[in-house]
């Protein structure tokens, strides 16, 4: 939930992009609630711009599930690897994790996705759709699903897919992450 929001701008001056409603709802309780819905307990959200905007919709949700703790990059801004540094500690002994956007509204079954990527042996199991969307990077993958390339500019073709920012995640992954990360790490021991 740490993005700046400047696609939506002026909207998101002093607002955090998830904290925007969406059909009546702010866009991170229909994630906290889709989430809830599988059967997730625990939630980190991480903080940049706008962060007690943020605070509020968690407050304003109470104690429903999943219960939510914050990771605070208000004076640096980390990326969707990045964030998973300060929480490494907090994701360590899960067996599996959720890392999604929380500004990002799918109609996905959460726990269907935990039980394809358990089947699957991978290390991260990304959702996705059918071909790349023009303006985003998209993915390639081969025929058997796996990812060849990432981030290209898409161009249409059937081997694309559009990444929904929504994936499972196996610690063994976090792990190259973190290592590949090494500056961000010295800077949150």
């Amino acid at each position: 939930a740490a993005g700046l929001g400047t696609r939506l701008l002026p909207l998101t001056e002093s607002v955090a992009k998830p904290a925007l409603p969406f059909v009546g709802v702010p866009v991170l309780c229909r994630v906290l609630d889709a989430l809830g819905e599988a059967g997730v307990e625990e939630a980190c959200v991480n903080l940049h711009h706008a962060p007690d905007s943020i605070r509020a919709v968690v407050a304003e949700r109470g104690s429903r599930l999943p219960q939510v703790r914050f990771s605070d990059e208000t004076a640096l801004l980390l990326g969707t690897a990045g964030a998973l540094i300060p929480v490494k500690d907090w994701l360590a002994g899960a067996p599996v994790f959720l890392l999604l956007n929380g500004d990002c509204v799918h109609a996905i079954d959460h726990a269907e996705l935990l039980r394809a990527h358990a089947l699957s042996g991978a290390s991260a199991t990304l959702v996705t759709r059918s071909r790349g969307e023009a303006g985003f990077g998209a993915l390639v993958v081969d025929e058997a699903g796996l990812v060849t390339s990432f981030g290209v500019k898409s161009e249409g073709r059937l081997d694309e897919r559009h990444f929904l920012s929504v994936q499972a995640v196996s610690p063994a992954l976090l792990e190259l992450l973190l290592r590949d990360r090494i500056l961000l790490a010295q800077a949150f021991p």
